[in-house]
């Protein structure tokens, strides 16, 4: 679908894309399944309100410590790659001055 900046995946085959995607679709169940909840709250079904938000708390603060640490980790390599690219550039300057 996306083309390839020349070097490493495309933009649809990286981790960040899949978290991104998965992090949008959360963003929009999620409050159908409020919706839910509160219907079933209101119904007596669900009595102690309390603990649906200390759940509903945890569970953004999952989802958000695994973004950050997918997001974290996708930098961390594209950094590594970018200064091992410009490290092969400088030996190949230094080569080609010296002959």
């Amino acid at each position: 679908m996306s083309e390839s900046s020349g070097f490493g995946k495309s933009g649809v085959d990286t981790s960040e894309y899949k978290t991104t995607k998965w992090a949008m679709l959360a963003s929009t169940l999620l409050p159908v399944a409020a919706m839910i909840l509160e219907g079933l709250s209101d119904s007596g079904v669900i009595e102690n309100k309390f603990w649906l938000a200390i759940l509903g708390g945890f569970s953004a603060t999952l989802a958000s410590l695994g973004y950050s640490w997918t997001r974290g980790k996708t930098k961390a390599v594209e950094a590594q790659a970018i200064a091992a690219m410009a490290a092969a550039k400088e030996m190949g300057s230094k080569d080609s001055a010296e002959s």
